[in-house]
């Protein structure tokens, strides 16, 4: 994994949740990591809903091993929120590849 080609900076967020004063459970997302990320392919899926057809950006990021991402969490990306798909791990722990969909929601 070349240095050079992580050229772009993702943040990684985990969704945690909290217990207000009357027992209710607050979700929020909270920032993980902020690492330097490789964009491998970005793409649209078509794809049929029961509405009708609809796009989807796909988008797979490379990054450095980071330990216990998984598809619950999400990336931010240029102001973008994607929603994990597939997490895989290259080699012995040397990198990852992030597959991620664009739902088309900002932060």
């Amino acid at each position: 994994m070349q240095s050079g080609k992580m050229d772009h900076r993702i943040t990684i967020q985990s969704n945690t949740y909290t217990v207000d004063d009357y027992g209710g459970v607050i979700y929020a997302w909270s920032d993980r990591a902020t690492v330097a990320a490789q964009v491998i392919k970005r793409g649209t899926s078509e794809f049929i809903a029961s509405y009708g057809i609809a796009d989807k950006g796909i988008i797979i990021f490379r990054v450095r091993w980071l330990d216990g991402v998984n598809n619950t969490d999400r990336v931010l990306f240029e102001g973008r929120e994607m929603r994990i798909k597939e997490v895989v791990s290259l080699g012995r722990r040397d990198a990852l590849e992030i597959r991620c969909e664009d739902d088309g929601a900002a932060p």
